[in-house]
């Protein structure tokens, strides 16, 4: 059946057998119909913190610093929650992979999927409202290098004022390092 299920998809068969292993004991347990489904199933399996945490890294995208996640995670709701904690818990999921770059910690998301699932489990007014407080970090925390993340998560926030600001800036960056 799990063979079956995934239709050659080795990311698919990989997460199909993840849950079916988990789910052996469980009675009434059904395969699920797509990806998608299977990997909403894991997240929704977390902790809420830990859950929480990769939704907030899946908005800064599917590489991500440990700073900003820390620093959103801390904002959210106004409490201060152990990032580290939470993160090494997605590692042991294996739904983030460490990353080591530039003398910061940062992580990425161990599948493109797992990020669109994470993303898109938050409601719109959510992802715009966090693309916006990420943008503003990225503003008094970053320079020039980070113009196109800037127009970007303007961009995708409730302020296009400041993406526009931000976009023509971007290629202009782009046109200097030959990127265009």
């Amino acid at each position: 059946r799990v063979l079956e299920r995934s239709a050659g998809n080795p990311f698919f068969l990989e997460e199909l057998l993840r849950g079916e292993g988990q789910a052996a004991s469980q009675p009434g347990h059904r395969l699920p119909e797509t990806i998608h489904e299977m990997l909403l199933a894991r997240l929704d399996a977390l902790p809420q913190h830990a859950r929480q945490t990769l939704q907030l890294a899946s908005v800064v995208g599917v590489e991500f610093s440990e700073a900003i996640v820390a620093a959103l995670a801390t904002d959210t709701d106004g409490s201060d929650h152990d990032t580290d904690d939470a993160l090494r818990m997605l590692q042991r999921a294996e739904l983030i992979v460490p990353r080591v770059g530039d003398g910061d910690w940062s992580h990425a998301f161990r599948h493109p999927l797992i990020h669109e699932v994470a993303y898109r489990s938050l409601l719109l007014s959510t992802r715009r409202a966090l693309h916006g407080r990420i943008a503003r970090w990225l503003e008094e925390h970053g320079g020039d290098e980070l113009v196109a993340e800037l127009a970007q998560h303007y961009h995708h926030s409730d302020d296009p004022s400041r993406a526009r600001h931000y976009l023509p800036l971007a290629g202009e960056r782009a046109e200097r390092l030959n990127a265009s």
